[in-house]
């Protein structure tokens, strides 16, 4: 009998052990994140792994990895199922999804004192809403403008000084468009063209919506909006510097053109510069990355951080809390380390302040996070930037639509979309 019992209490205990309940039992704390490519990254992050895990004898953390184009079905699966991770990295812009499903845990309460102060302001627009705190900046990016520099002596302008204003942009682009070769390029196909066309939106004074505590309103029927559609469609069809090639353009293709010398200028995420480099090391000098060009409203970038926060299901949200900290905590921060063996940026003063001062080509691509915007923060704009408006950018660029029936089209379907 003593025996049975024996092996009774066992089984329990290797039960309890497996269910993770008891004193010095593992905590299992699971981080859901998309593909991070580059080794060392992914070495960084298990390095802080570790370093939390010896602070928390008894605690496990445990990474999943999914795609990009996995990672929202994953998450929504999770949810919907009650099995959410405990901790998520995820695009920003899709956040205020997850806050309607009331998906995020807030952390404020959990933050130590005078944390938040290290970031830009950009960084906390969707994370930071009525002193609630619903994660922390991920690594990110800016999309900025790249030059060829020795195109530019070619044609007779100084190589050190890109164009400032839609008008000088003009000006360059027409010098530099010659036998088959263009001034400008930029993305135009699948889901990137919102991307390029946003910051002329928003370097015109306009913005796709107005948004306050009662909602958010379309704003595409404005003058600003005009001014910037206009500009975009002129680009090439009145002045023809942008080739309309670029509607089957994604960003590598665009990076490609711009190596080839198809086109001297062109709109892209900071990501290019390593592409840049990795198979053109012949144009070492040659480029330079820039400031946009300034529009009406002055000079604006599309850029953000990605976002890492706790689920509303965690079972650990304090624990996991501290671990989101973790990553920001010391100089250099784990969260600084990770971006630049990603060649991306952090969003913090300090990391604008001090990153890649050893490479002039790509410093005012982070600056330009002080200048930075991000996408339009309401969850109907995924759904209209998908069946609308990135649609609706080709059809412009290929001829297809105008200006204005472009305008009161987005205007109208929009409107719609948030149940105006």
């Amino acid at each position: 009998m003593k025996l049975e019992r024996v092996k009774q209490l066992l089984v329990l205990v290797l039960g309890l052990v497996c269910l993770g309940f008891g004193v010095g039992f593992a905590q299992t704390l699971r981080i859901l994140h998309p593909t991070i490519w580059v080794p060392e990254a992914s070495q960084i992050l298990n390095e802080a792994i570790a370093a939390f895990e010896a602070k928390h004898p008894g605690v496990k953390v445990i990474r999943t990895e999914v795609s990009w184009g996995d990672l929202r079905s994953q998450l929504m699966i999770a949810l919907a199922t009650g099995t959410a991770p405990d901790i998520v990295i995820y695009p920003t812009p899709w956040i205020p999804e997850l806050l309607r499903m009331h998906a995020i845990a807030d952390i404020s309460s959990n933050l130590p004192a005078g944390l938040l102060d290290m970031f830009l302001p950009s960084a906390l627009t969707i994370l930071k809403q009525n002193d609630k705190v619903w994660g922390l900046p991920w690594e990110g990016s800016t999309w900025g403008f790249f030059y060829r520099k020795d195109l530019f002596a070619e044609a007779g302008l100084d190589p050190e000084r890109p164009p400032r204003t839609w008008d000088e942009l003009v000006e360059y682009a027409q010098r530099l468009t010659k036998d088959g070769h263009y001034g400008l390029g930029f993305p135009a196909a699948g889901w990137e063209g919102d991307d390029y066309f946003l910051p002329f939106l928003w370097q015109a004074g306009g913005d796709v919506a107005l948004c306050d505590a009662q909602g958010c309103k379309a704003a595409l029927n404005t003058e600003a909006a005009r001014t910037a559609v206009k500009f975009y469609y002129d680009l090439v069809h009145t002045y023809k510097v942008v080739p309309p090639a670029i509607t089957g353009w994604d960003w590598e293709s665009t990076v490609k053109a711009f190596i080839a010398g198809d086109i001297a200028m062109m709109y892209n995420g900071l990501w290019a510069a390593g592409t840049i480099n990795s198979i053109a090391p012949e144009l070492k000098g040659k480029w330079s990355g820039a400031f946009n060009p300034a529009g009406p409203a002055g000079c604006v970038h599309l850029g953000y951080p990605n976002a890492i926060f706790v689920t509303a299901q965690s079972r650990y949200p304090a624990l996991a809390a501290e671990f989101v900290i973790s990553l920001h905590e010391g100089s250099p921060s784990y969260m600084d380390r990770i971006t630049l063996a990603l060649n991306s940026l952090n969003w913090t003063y300090n990391f604008v302040q001090n990153a890649y001062l050893d490479n002039p080509s790509l410093r005012p691509l982070v600056e330009a996070m002080e200048v930075s915007k991000c996408r339009p923060a309401f969850p109907e704009y995924e759904t209209f930037r998908q069946t609308t408006l990135n649609p609706d950018l080709q059809a412009l660029i290929l001829g297809q639509l105008t200006v204005d029936e472009a305008l009161n089209k987005w205007q109208t379907l929009l409107t719609r979309l948030l149940g105006q």
